[in-house]
Parts: structure tokens; C-alpha cells; sequence
């Protein structure tokens, strides 16, 4: 079996460093700007190039997430900074929007450019894509199974990165609206507001069925007893999310799965119950074996609670005058983090165990222990350890920046009237060499045996190298002042960082742009999810009728063009849903374009008509009128969607089976009823794309048609409406205003 790397988080310094130590192959993290977890602490350029440095110099990786969408105010900052980056060595950029991924790529030729798992690639025609476009390692949608993963190793040659520990999306990732337009805090934008993670009612019609339930929750994906078959499907690297994550989570999960590859690779066995342990004090929402090892939808998400569970330790029994007593069922130690769960709950550190009227540092299994709490708690209410402290107590050496020395093979060469030289080499290095201009001289006192020698040269102060095998040659005759060792020690050692820091120059090359030829249109397009609103459509002079795949059409209308399902398996559709259905005259406006240059790749793979992302502002919409025409030297060819119930969440996951507690799959319930969600005062329809997969959708829909007259001003003349759940007379009101 190939080595196959582990990819660690870091979304501030000691989680950078703790990564390393714990085992890390590589890390990536953000800088300040551009990257997904926005509200993470995140690094300036200058900790970014020191930080490249540091893990260099250990043999590991460093990528960059540049993994938001990109608006049209930010191109020329964008490009300064990665320029930066490049100039740093950093190993690669993990990118989302399409036309900066194209642009990077042209940009950087001596850089990796990894396409981002926002990208939401999925199967083997997305991937192809991505790799004849330039892209060297695809981040694969978490929705993607290992026997899918397969077929697209089989298919194409290239690597691929999947996530094996940590948080999950509910929503198919780069398809998330919800947290954007309920607050203007994007995902696409690293600033996600979690909104999957409140409670929801589940109403069939306008019957609350579900009440005040955690149903867009999704569990924590951990893949260590299964870790073998993940790593035998042929992908390059293992994934760990949590750059929001603290320090001690990522030094634990980094640690036990460094353990495990290493002994899948040796043929070994090891504890794996007991990093279990770990790993669910640290973090854990419950755990899933996620989609990638075929877990059904049913069982991704836990209603129960959306934060850090901890481990269950033990039950209620009693509380009496501030003093509460507790059964135990797992260990516990004094210092520990706490939570008890009731009908409110209660959480804090241990300040004080008490077992049989004596006070103790820590509590087993079975034993029944009293605690001091500030209020009362119910009998029965349970009982979770969420912080151990013995176990991040033996955490924190990692955070040491010196806590791995790495080990130097070498050979001081050292003989009466000849210059000194030394060579060093560390474990995953070539030997670099170093000359004095000092000349041996024989000695007229005690003479310097290699054991002597040996020990000067073993003292390499605060770098982060120790000598392991050296060698001495000499003529046992000589003298050398320790001044000369020492400024010989200095020199290899700097030798030896630059070799092993990469400093080198890294293309940039600045592209002069071309002008596409590009026809303006004047259409309207209406897109439909049901044959009766095709029959209702169809008899209004529009230019394009977009229908679902699932509609049945025999008619010979040109106008109608078919789209696939969101998650697709076929090229064959006149409308193209992402990229991996490139090159197409047509495409639906779930491509993310937020600024010109995507809006240039588009056009260049032959889309006539470009709809604009619905995360745009006005102002946002004109800067990419006027961008593109300073760029490419013409008007591109727009489209705006000015009628819809936008599609706020993409879901592998049916809330409504989970919710009425239906665990089995194709059960067409969501045919019978019409179901939505409901927080607070705001309901938000649920409707089948295909199969098992549902859309969350607005709980408004948003009627533009009066701003027309003010899109044709900033030069775009294509508007697409998009009908969802509406009624013929409600098709009637909106076509009416417009054609």
C-alpha cells in the first residue's frame, strides 16, 4: 500500500504546531481574508511565510484555503495576496470559484492548485474536468461514497482528498444559500451563521408534526475502525475538518489517526477503542461513518443536540441543598468539564469529588460520587464528562515547537593541512556540505580525538535538529578552536534549512486577456419543476422553457430544454447544472458566478446566457458589468433571475422521513403531503429534486419583475423566472407583468 498523507487543520498557531507534532503530512488553514471559516483566528502573510518555513524544515506541506467565492471589488487584492503566497512556497491554494481556480492555474504553473471540496464534485465527469482544466488534486464532495470514489480513480488519474474526521454540512457543499439569505452571512463566503444547527418544526401542510427538533443537525463523521477500506479506494489524502476546532482537538484526532495509518501500513493492530475515548472528549456531536462508507441518510444527522456531547458518564440520583449525587458509569477526574442534560442544562468544571464522605482526585465506573452544583437538577437527568483534563493535560508537550527534534546523519572530515568540511543530511533530505576556509593544524598540546570532536559538534543550541549517526574521520593530530567548530556547526545547519525550506522562485506570469466574441440576447426563460406548469408555460411567448428531467415532454416545442437532477449521472441534457456538464449553450444559475472572470470561462465553454448568483447585490451586479468590460473588452451576455423561491439547501438527507421517524428509503411520503420547516415565524418548503434528495427552499419567494427596467440600464437584457410550487393562476400574475 502507497503512503498516503494526512491532512491536518489550523486555524491558529498552536493548533499549526500541535498538527505537526501530533503526525500531520501537511496543514492547511487561511489567511485573513478569502477563506471559509472566516470567524476562525486565521494567520497575516507574514505568519503564513514564517509558518511555511517551520513546516518545511520538518518535511511538511502547507495549503492555503482560498475557498469562498470571489467578488469583483476583491480580484485585484486577491491576486496581490496569492501572489504573496506563491512567493512564500507554499505547496498549494484550495480554491472555489471557478474562474479563479482557471486563473490561478495559468497564473501559478509551478504551484498546485487544488479544487475545493465547495466545489461539490461528485463523480467522474466533474473530476475529468477539473483535471483537464489544470488541477491537481480534487477535494470530493463528503456526499460521495467509497465505490463512487473507485469508479473516479479508475477513470481518472489524479489525486483525491476526502474527509475522513469532523464536522459535516447537512447541504451539499458551494449549494448553500440558507445562512446567506437569512442574515447576509454567506457560506459561500466563510461566514456561515449555522443556521442548520437551530431547531425546526416539521409541518405536513400547515399540522405541526415535529416540534422544536434539531432536524438539519448533522452528526460528527468519524472513520477510524474503518479507515483500511477508505485508504485502500485509491485516494491520495486524509482529511481532518476543524480549523474553528481548539488545539487539543486537533492534536487528539491528528494523533489517533497518525497511529492507525501507521498500522494499517505496517499490517498491525492498536487500541482503537481507546482513541475512540479520546476523540469523543474532545469533540463529538455523535458520531456517523458518514456517506463516504455508505451510511444511510436516516442516520446522519442527531436530533438530539447540536453542540459537543462529550461522553455520557453517569445519571442523577439525587439533589439535596446544593449537593448533587451522581452513578457512574465511566471514569472522571477532578478539573473535568461537565455537562448535565435535563430539561435545562447545567454544565461547569469539577471542583471537588466526593466518594464515601471523602474528597479524591478521581471517580470510576460504578462508584457513587457527590459534586457541588449551583442550582437543582432533576433525578434522572444525565450526566457528561465534555472536557477530560488528564487527557489535555498530556496534550499540551505537543504545543512545544521544539517537541519533535529531528534527527541529522553526518560526517566531520577532519585532517592536518586540508580545510574542514562536514556534511549532515536529516531523514528526508540529500546531504549538504560545508568548507571552512580554516585549515587543520596539527596540534602543539593535547590533540582533539573524533570522540572530542564528536561532542563539540553535538551541541546545536535551539535549532530543531539533534545529531543521531555522525561520523568523525580524522588524523587524531590536529587541533581545531572550538570558534572555527562553531561557525562550521552554523554554516551547515543554515545550509541545510535553505535546502529544506524550498526558497526558490515560483512562476507568476500575468496574462494579457482575451476578448471573446460574445452575441447579446434579449430572452426571457422560465423554468419549471411540474408538467402542469410546463402545460400552463408553454402558452406564453417566452424564449426558453427549462423543465426538470423527471417531466415527461413529447412535444416538438424548441423552446424546451430539459435540465438534469442536481446530483446528475448524465451529460446528455441541454441544460447544464455545473461545470462537469461543460461545454453547453445553457446552464441553470447554480454555477456561482459572482465575478467576470467566471463569467469569461463560462462564456469561453460556450454558454450563450450567463445567469448571475443570487448572493449578489446591486452594486456587486454593475462592478461585474464594468469588470469585464476593462478586462476582455467587450459586454458579456447576463442574465439576472428576477422571479423565484430560492433554493436554500441541497440535501442527500430527507428531514421528513427522519422526522416522522421512517427509516427507509424511496418511501414517497413527501408526494402525499407538502412539508416545510419551521423556526419561529418563518416557514421553508421541502420538495424532491430526485430520488431521496431534497431542496430546502426560501421562506419567501422573491418577485424582482419591477427591477427590469433597471438591470437593462447596467447591460443586462436576459431575465429567467423560476417556478417551484405555484399554482396556473399564480404562473399567470408573474408571466403577465413581464411578456
Amino acid at each position: 500500500m502507497k503512503k498516503i498523507e494526512l491532512l491536518a487543520p489550523a486555524g491558529d498557531k498552536q493548533a499549526f504546531i500541535g498538527a505537526i507534532n501530533a503526525g500531520a503530512d501537511a496543514v492547511y488553514l487561511s489567511g485573513k481574508f478569502f477563506g471559509a471559516r472566516k470567524y476562525a483566528n486565521n494567520f497575516t502573510k507574514e505568519e503564513i511565510k514564517d509558518l511555511i518555513k517551520y513546516a518545511h524544515i520538518r518535511n511538511v506541506k502547507v495549503f492555503v484555503t482560498i475557498n469562498t467565492l470571489i467578488f469583483e471589488h476583491e480580484i485585484e487584492s486577491l491576486f496581490s495576496y496569492a501572489d504573496d503566497l506563491v512567493s512564500s512556497n507554499v505547496d498549494a491554494l484550495i480554491v472555489q470559484d471557478l474562474g479563479v481556480l482557471h486563473q490561478f492555474i495559468k497564473r501559478y504553473p509551478d504551484t498546485e492548485i487544488h479544487a475545493s471540496t465547495q466545489m461539490n464534485a461528485f463523480n467522474k465527469e466533474q473530476v475529468a474536468y477539473l483535471k483537464n482544466s489544470g488541477v491537481k488534486r480534487v477535494v470530493l464532495a463528503r456526499e460521495t461514497s467509497i465505490d463512487t470514489i473507485k469508479e473516479i480513480k479508475q477513470h481518472v488519474d489524479i489525486d483525491l482528498e476526502v474527509f475522513v474526521h469532523g464536522a459535516l454540512c447537512v447541504s451539499y457543499s458551494g449549494n448553500c444559500l440558507f445562512s446567506s439569505l437569512n442574515g447576509g452571512r454567506s457560506g459561500n463566503r466563510g461566514a456561515c451563521a449555522q443556521p442548520c444547527r437551530l431547531a425546526y418544526d416539521l409541518l405536513e401542510g400547515d399540522t405541526t408534526v415535529v416540534k422544536d427538533t434539531y432536524l438539519l443537525s448533522t452528526k460528527d463523521l468519524m472513520t477510524l475502525g474503518s479507515l483500511k477500506d477508505i485508504m485502500d479506494s485509491g485516494v491520495s489524502s486524509l482529511k481532518i475538518e476543524g480549523r474553528m476546532k481548539r488545539s487539543e482537538y486537533v492534536i487528539a484526532t491528528v494523533r489517533a489517526y497518525r497511529e492507525a495509518i501507521d498500522h494499517i501500513l505496517e499490517g498491525k493492530t492498536f487500541d482503537i477503542e481507546k482513541r475512540i475515548q479520546e476523540l469523543l472528549s474532545v469533540f463529538n456531536r455523535a458520531y456517523t461513518k458518514g456517506y463516504i462508507l455508505n451510511e444511510q441518510p436516516y442516520n446522519i444527522t442527531n436530533l438530539f443536540r447540536p453542540n459537543h456531547l462529550g461522553i455520557e458518564s453517569g445519571e442523577v440520583l439525587d439533589f439535596y441543598n446544593g449537593k448533587t449525587t451522581i452513578k457512574l458509569t465511566h471514569r472522571i477526574h477532578l478539573k473535568d468539564g461537565f455537562r448535565i442534560i435535563g430539561k435545562k442544562d447545567l454544565g461547569g468544571k469539577i471542583d471537588k469529588i466526593i466518594v464515601k464522605n471523602n474528597s479524591v482526585t478521581e471517580a470510576f465506573a460504578g462508584d457513587m460520587i457527590t459534586i457541588d452544583l449551583p442550582r437543582k437538577v432533576d433525578i434522572g437527568d444525565k450526566f457528561h464528562i465534555t472536557q477530560n483534563h488528564v487527557l489535555e493535560t498530556s496534550l499540551q508537550p505537543y504545543l512545544d515547537e521544539t517537541y519533535n527534534l529531528i534527527p541529522l546523519e553526518g560526517k566531520l572530515i577532519a585532517y592536518v593541512d586540508k580545510p574542514l568540511e562536514i556534511y549532515i543530511k536529516t531523514p528526508y533530505s540529500s546531504f549538504v556540505s560545508y568548507q571552512s576556509e580554516y585549515i587543520v593544524q596539527k596540534a602543539d598540546h593535547p590533540k582533539q580525538t573524533a570522540e572530542v570532536l564528536r561532542s563539540q559538534i553535538d551541541k546545536l543550541g535551539d535549532t530543531p535538529f539533534f545529531l543521531d549517526s555522525f561520523q568523525v574521520h580524522t588524523d587524531g593530530i590536529s587541533f581545531i578552536p572550538n570558534k572555527i567548530l562553531n561557525d562550521l556547526k552554523r554554516g551547515v545547519v543554515e545550509k541545510l534549512v535553505q535546502s529544506l525550506i524550498h526558497d526558490k522562485k515560483s512562476k507568476i506570469i500575468t496574462e494579457n486577456f482575451k476578448n471573446i466574441p460574445v452575441s447579446i440576447t434579449n430572452n426571457i426563460t422560465v423554468k419549471v419543476e411540474t408538467k402542469a406548469q410546463l402545460e400552463k408555460v408553454i402558452t406564453y411567448p417566452v424564449d426558453y422553457i427549462f423543465i426538470s428531467e423527471h417531466i415527461t415532454y413529447d412535444g416538438d416545442d424548441k423552446r424546451v430544454k430539459v435540465f438534469s437532477n442536481r446530483i446528475w449521472s448524465s451529460k446528455n441534457n441541454k441544460v447544464a447544472r455545473d461545470y462537469g456538464q461543460l461545454p453547453s449553450e445553457f446552464i441553470d444559475a447554480t454555477m456561482n458566478v459572482t465575478n467576470s472572470f467566471t463569467v469569461n470561462e463560462l462564456h469561453k465553454q460556450g454558454v450563450k446566457t450567463v445567469p448571475l448568483s443570487e448572493e449578489l447585490d446591486n452594486f456587486q451586479i454593475e462592478d461585474i458589468m464594468k469588470g469585464y468590460q476593462n478586462r476582455f473588452g467587450n459586454i458579456p451576455n447576463l442574465e439576472m433571475i428576477i422571479y423565484n423561491t430560492p433554493e436554500l439547501m441541497l440535501l442527500k438527507y430527507c428531514p421528513v422521513t427522519k422526522g416522522l421517524g421512517i427509516d427507509k428509503l424511496k418511501c414517497n411520503q413527501c408526494m402525499k403531503y407538502d412539508y416545510s420547516l419551521r423556526n419561529k415565524d418563518k416557514n421553508y418548503p421541502l420538495i424532491r429534486d430526485s430520488g431521496c434528495t431534497m431542496k430546502l427552499l426560501h421562506h419567501t419567494r422573491i418577485n424582482k419583475t419591477n427591477h427590469i427596467n433597471m438591470y437593462k440600464k447596467y447591460g443586462i437584457h436576459n431575465f429567467r423566472v423560476h417556478f417551484t410550487t405555484e399554482s396556473a393562476n399564480e404562473i399567470d400574475n408573474v408571466l403577465k407583468s413581464i411578456v
